[in-house]
């Protein structure tokens, strides 16, 4: 009978692993602001402050939203689970309706690799939270080894209200080549296909009028027997990795109606994910006509 030796052996992680395994998230800063932005829009956020750095005035990064926001054991679960899939675990987030107003939203992430996105601004950061009121501070910090590594620290609750979470850099604070104009412009491009989702850098909302005109055409379109329809295209000029921040967008009475896509119906697809085009182009049709249209249903 031939003799079989068992053994156990755990993997260890690189010194460059977590750089492959983000990618750009952690190395370019247009895609962690975007990275970061788009976690809050999956907590439901209506509103999110960002603090832009600046070596000369000594302001440090910092992003803070009002969405649902994680409790500690939430935190615990999912910060260090690689490749966490939340949909399969929890089926995705629901808006709290005692504060949330507004159609539901597609979930722009899904395995969890934008919760890094802090280390491009800083190798430590502190991470506040609260969900219902139950809340945490924590500090994460990218060891020498890129490993992250956390440290709960007392909760400080004056720093948001029953929900939300906050990210602000600490310590071994990197320089930031790009100024507060150029990320106004890409986050314009991006994510104001949602009149009541609003983001402010600095103290000020980001609005159309950060967007370049070249990338910007606002026009008036009138249908006979419809009124007029006010279409806004926006193009972020260089297409991005994915589509989840393009596509179609109703707006009806300053609300936005359903997710913004590139399809039509269930089945019917109007441009192919797939195309250069449906990365970069988005367009936001306001159309007031369909208020008090069966079209249009109460949510």
């Amino acid at each position: 009978m031939l003799k079989t030796e068992q053994s156990e052996i755990n993997f260890a992680l690189g010194d460059n692993f977590l750089a492959d395994y983000t990618g750009k998230i952690i190395r370019n800063p247009k895609i962690a602001i975007i990275e970061l932005i788009a976690n809050a829009w999956d907590a439901y956020a209506t509103n999110i402050d960002i603090t832009w750095p600046d070596a000369a005035t000594e302001k440090v990064f910092s992003i803070t939203d009002d969405g649902i926001g994680m409790t500690k054991e939430d935190f615990r679960s999912i910060w260090f689970t690689l490749s966490y899939d939340r949909i399969a675990q929890k089926g995705g987030l629901n808006p709290p309706p005692e504060w949330y107003d507004g159609s539901p939203r597609k979930a722009y992430g899904k395995n969890g690799k934008g919760r890094f996105a802090s280390f491009y601004f800083s190798d430590v950061s502190k991470i506040t939270s609260q969900n219902n009121g139950n809340g945490f501070s924590c500090e994460i910090a990218l060891l020498k080894n890129n490993n992250p590594a956390s440290n709960f620290l007392q909760t400080d609750k004056n720093v948001l209200r029953t929900h939300g979470t906050r990210i602000e850099s600490l310590r071994n604070i990197k320089a930031i080549k790009f100024l507060e104009e150029d990320i106004r412009e890409y986050i314009g491009a991006r994510f104001l296909t949602d009149p009541n989702f609003n983001v402010n850098l600095n103290g000020k909302r980001i609005t159309f009028g950060d967007i370049p005109d070249q990338s910007l055409t606002i026009k008036t379109i009138s249908i006979e027997g419809l009124r007029e329809v006010t279409i806004t295209h926006i193009d972020s000029i260089a297409a991005d990795r994915t589509t989840n921040q393009h596509g179609i967008a109703w707006w009806v009475a300053k609300r936005a109606v359903g997710a913004c896509s590139w399809r039509g119906t269930d089945l019917d697809v109007i441009v192919d994910d797939r195309l250069e085009i449906a990365k970069r182009y988005t367009f936001i049709v306001d159309a007031d006509f369909l208020l008090n249209s069966d079209a249009i249903e109460a949510d």
